[in-house]
């Protein structure tokens, strides 16, 4: 099963059977819808959206045995039109241009129907929609002009004319084009409601006004661009002083501990003690700010929210012992997911109603299971284990720098920009270390015609890269200089599961160095390896883990084992893994420990890492020796299944 939801200005939801737009997010957890019609926009819990894909289902979700046969043909039709588009490597505007007048279909039709084909890749999502009669337009296409040419010209300008203004501006352009009918007054205001946000404040206040309101929030403290990317710890001592409860004589002032988010400034966690500030304050705050809040608020009879957790990913404190200290030390260097994988699993259960019992490790004695889990009048012990990022991916990265990075640099001193393209059927390590040079030199030797090859070690395309559609879009828009939307807007598209090696030459933005206002030279390479060894070598298998964690479980408990990815390495090696461990769970002998089900958890990033939070979740299981129902239905330790849970793996999403 697969789970994942995001959210971002911009963005279409589902809320209350209405398709809506996100202007922008109110706090963690609501956020401004644009509702349409006309309509005030409305605040609206997170909790209460659903992915537009949940709506689309319904229609999309069709075979094309099920399409009448007008429809049937309409697909086949628009699929035909649309095929030499959706399996280019780089489709250019020139392009869909052709392809629009060979068919006589509008250019913005053939873009709605490869964005319908792309999302799923479904060619039954071609079918027509079947939502009743459009009602015709009532307005002349003069008088669309003239609405479209005053919005334009007057609202979105400098001039910053009111509404009025530009309803006596249309009326009056009207009369002077002798139209019959003008268009009423509520029809103008009902098309200026409908401009986007971002692109009225950008068109009347200006591209730094559009980015303060809009963009993220401006500081300028290194690396705080997302929350949980920096988080600061402090420990104060409260002004109260805490009394005995029976003499009512003074113990002491205590300390608070506080763990602070500083891109939102918000708190994260904290930790109340009798006790000096040191390293168990600093891990308890930690774990405090890693979990879910819900049943503490519970606890303490607190009606509301505190919608923060996590692990954050750098960690600021004062100079002091607490953050020096060989525990906190050893705890990093032991667990490199600083326990945050075993906290994901824990809140699970305790979502599920179970009783979590943390049971910590003692040098000098055999090893526990994490946990123990007491749910249903059942104890259960857990391991958790996580899979470490493999070596052999960073091996193929840096053995790629090797055998491109001098000849993009000799391109780019000579003032070339260049786009290449290439994937390798052998393991990178075999490619032999001309292979890249001699497709330059052959390029060149084209006089800048395009190259493309396809030999037993790979195949590819190099030409000259068109800076023009980078360019275009930082006239308007902030773009981080390394960010995936580069990579989109030079190679076409942004491939989560391919590499990137680039030389850009750009003038930093003066608001913000980590973007940028022009580029004026880039040299890109976009590869990846299909080599079934590659691929296999990338697929760890889960063995070495289940063992470790059979050894840890008890002869007395009913066990069970978590094993967590992060599956960055993209479908074809997730498929070889998803076989691997399949086939060494189905055969693990545990001896004489009672196992009874593993876990297998996906974490798989479906937004570039310099973009918004989106990511799909799958989980997989497998029953050992299983003496009766699962201990987790909800299997889900990130996202809490919703509507927009599909019962198959990311890979086949």
């Amino acid at each position: 099963m697969s789970n994942g939801f995001s959210f971002q200005p911009g963005a279409s939801v589902l809320w209350r059977g209405k398709r809506c737009i996100i202007v922008e997010a109110v706090t963690a957890s609501s956020v401004l819808l644009d509702v349409g019609d006309g309509q005030d926009k409305e605040v609206v819990p997170v909790s209460k959206l659903r992915p537009i894909r949940d709506a689309e289902t319904v229609q999309a979700d069709r075979s094309l045995d099920a399409l009448v046969p007008e429809d049937l043909a309409e697909v086949k039709r628009r699929f035909t039109i649309i095929k030499p588009l959706v399996r280019c490597e780089r489709r250019r505007e020139a392009d869909v241009l052709r392809i629009a007048e060979e068919n006589g279909v509008c250019r913005t039709t053939i873009y709605d129907w490869i964005k319908l084909y792309e999302g799923r890749r479904r060619v039954s999502d071609l079918a027509p929609r079947r939502k009743g009669r459009k009602m015709p337009k009532r307005l002349s296409p003069e008088a669309e002009a003239i609405i479209t040419s005053v919005i334009d010209e007057k609202y979105l300008s400098t001039q910053k004319a009111s509404g009025e203004e530009v309803i006596l501006e249309i009326h009056r352009r009207c009369r002077a084009a002798k139209l019959e009918t003008k268009p009423c007054a509520c029809t103008i205001r009902t098309r200026l409601r409908a401009v986007d946000p971002k692109l009225k404040v950008l068109r009347r206040e200006g591209k730094k006004a559009a980015h303060d309101k809009f963009g993220a929030v401006k500081g300028n403290f290194p690396g705080a661009d997302a929350p949980l990317s920096v988080v600061q710890i402090d420990h104060t001592l409260l002004d109260i002083m805490v009394l005995d409860e029976e003499m009512r004589l003074p113990i002491g002032r205590p300390w608070l501990t506080l763990a602070i988010d500083v891109f939102s400034r918000m708190v994260v966690g904290y930790h109340l003690s009798l006790d000096n500030p040191g390293a168990f304050a600093v891990g308890l705050c930690l774990c405090h700010g890693m979990l879910d809040k819900a049943a503490e608020l519970e606890r303490l009879g607190v009606k509301g929210e505190w919608p923060v957790w996590g692990k954050p990913r750098m960690i600021h404190s004062d100079n002091g012992k607490d953050f020096r200290s060989y525990l906190i030390q050893d705890t990093l260097d032991e667990h490199d997911n600083g326990g945050l994988f075993e906290l994901l699993v824990a809140a699970a259960y305790r979502r599920a109603g179970a009783v979590v019992d943390f049971i910590p490790e003692r040098k000098g004695v055999a090893r526990t299971p994490d946990m123990h889990v007491r749910m249903d009048g059942k104890v259960w012990a857990v391991e958790c284990k996580r899979m470490e990022t493999g070596v052999y991916g960073e091996r193929e990265r840096a053995a790629m720098r090797q055998l491109w990075g001098p000849h993009a640099q000799w391109l780019a001193d000579r003032g070339m920009s260049v786009f290449c393209n290439a994937v390798f059927e052998v393991e990178i390590a075999s490619v032999p270390s001309d292979y890249l040079a001699e497709k330059v030199v052959r390029w060149l030797r084209g006089r800048g015609r395009p190259l493309v090859w396809n030999d037993t070690v790979g195949s590819g395309t190099i030409g000259e890269l068109d800076l023009a559609p980078l360019r275009a879009e930082l006239a308007h828009s902030d773009i981080q200089s390394s960010g995936s939307r580069v990579y989109e807007l030079l190679s076409g598209s942004y491939v989560r599961t391919t590499n990137y090696v680039s030389i850009m030459r750009h003038q930093p933005a003066s608001w913000n160095p980590r973007y940028m206002d022009d580029c004026d030279l880039a040299v890109l390479l976009r590869w990846e390896s299909r080599s079934e060894a590659a691929i296999d070598a990338k697929a760890r298998d889960i063995l070495k883990k289940l063992s470790e964690a059979n050894d840890q479980l008890p002869e007395d408990l009913p066990g069970v084992v978590h094993v967590g990815f992060e599956a960055v390495e993209g479908d074809a090696v997730e498929r070889a893994r998803y076989r691997k461990i399949l086939a060494t769970a189905q055969s693990f002998d545990p001896g004489v420990k009672p196992l009874e089900y593993v876990y297998c958890h996906y974490f798989v990033p479906e937004s570039p890492p310099d973009q918004s939070w989106a990511y799909d979740e799958t989980t997989q299981w497998c029953a050992i020796r299983a003496k009766g129902g699962k201990p987790l239905d909800d299997m889900f330790l990130v996202i809490p299944p919703a509507s927009g849970t599909h019962f198959r793996p990311h890979w086949e999403s």
